[in-house]
């Protein structure tokens, strides 16, 4: 493992942040947190990157060797993600255990459906907004 380099993305080009740094004693904190969240993404098999060290590396690893990170590598891996990643997978459960083969998870159509009168071929000549038959109609389609 090469320290000196992003631990997300294995480079070392453009601006890296050293957590361990922190001036408000914060930064082994930000390695828990996000060892934490990498082990979140790991139960829920949905790492949205891959990573550049192995399962047996801790937060107290990282925090000794000073690991550094690109923010926006460093973003895939947040708390609000994780969530997200958690919502997923239990919209995808509660879809998956509720009335398999049915039309459970599908979208209901947002339109009005048409009379039955109109269902069956019979269309009825007559003004949506007077009700009168008598006068010569137009139609149209959204």
């Amino acid at each position: 493992m090469d320290w000196s380099k992003c631990i997300k993305c294995g480079t070392a080009d453009g601006k890296l942040k050293y957590p361990a740094t922190q001036q408000d004693g914060k930064g082994s904190e930000a390695y828990k947190e996000f060892m934490s969240n990498v082990q979140g993404f790991k139960e829920l098999k949905s790492l949205p990157a891959s990573i550049c060290f192995d399962d047996d590396v801790t937060a107290n690893d990282l925090s000794v060797n000073c690991a550094k990170w690109h923010k926006n590598c460093h973003l895939l891996f947040s708390n609000s993600k994780l969530l997200r990643a958690q919502e997923r997978n239990e919209r995808k459960r509660n879809v998956e255990h509720s009335g398999e083969g049915s039309n459970a998870g599908q979208r209901k159509s947002r339109r009005g459906s048409l009379p039955d009168e109109f269902k069956s071929g019979n269309v009825i000549n007559v003004c949506i907004f007077c009700k009168k038959s008598d006068d010569v109609l137009y139609s149209c389609e959204t």
